[in-house]
């Protein structure tokens, strides 16, 4: 089996990276429009061995609820209220900075495109470790917690 912890040791920080990373790779081609946002679902897959697998990026994920969880309605009540607060008032998200970890009902913020402007340095996969340091908001969301 897998240890306790794997999921927060070890698929967190694997799949945010990698999430991070396809993002960045199809951003060119997405559409900027004021007042807007739009949702990606990334498929994964957990192999016997403890490999984590990408299995497809969705432009128009399914939502589907599954019996017996609170997930779906956990996941969305908690990403409308958070898209909510950046796109209305963003003064009530309080610290929402790379540096502070910032996250909301289980939705972490990877990335800002402020950060590349401010800092002049554009995303770079190789060097994660200098990116999380910096101190400004993240703007791609990911869902990190599990109920």
């Amino acid at each position: 089996g897998f240890p306790e912890d794997f999921m927060r040791n070890t698929f967190h920080g694997y799949t945010k990276h990698v999430t991070n990373f396809v993002f960045q790779a199809a951003r060119e081609r997405l559409k900027r429009r004021r007042g807007a946002f739009m949702l990606f679902g990334l498929d994964w897959m957990l192999d016997t061995n403890k490999g984590i697998h990408l299995l497809e990026a969705n432009g128009n994920p399914s939502v589907v609820h599954y019996e017996g969880t609170d997930l779906t309605p956990f996941i969305w009540n908690n990403m409308t209220e958070l898209l909510t607060k950046i796109h209305r008032d963003t003064t009530k998200v309080h610290n929402p900075t790379v540096a502070a970890g910032y996250s909301h009902g289980g939705w972490e913020l990877i990335f800002n495109e402020a950060e590349e402007t401010f800092n002049k340095a554009p995303y770079n996969p190789c060097n994660l470790k200098e990116y999380v340091q910096t101190p400004w908001p993240k703007l791609l969301i990911t869902e990190t917690q599990q109920k």
